[in-house]
């Protein structure tokens, strides 16, 4: 159980960060 949570939380933690680096991309663009 707590496994799942803690994938799930690095899955939204990956996800955001992802998101951050393209809107620097497209800012530094």
């Amino acid at each position: 159980m707590m496994v799942i949570l803690v994938q799930t939380g690095l899955k939204k933690v990956v996800a955001r960060k992802k998101s951050e680096n393209l809107v620097l991309h497209e800012v530094l663009m």
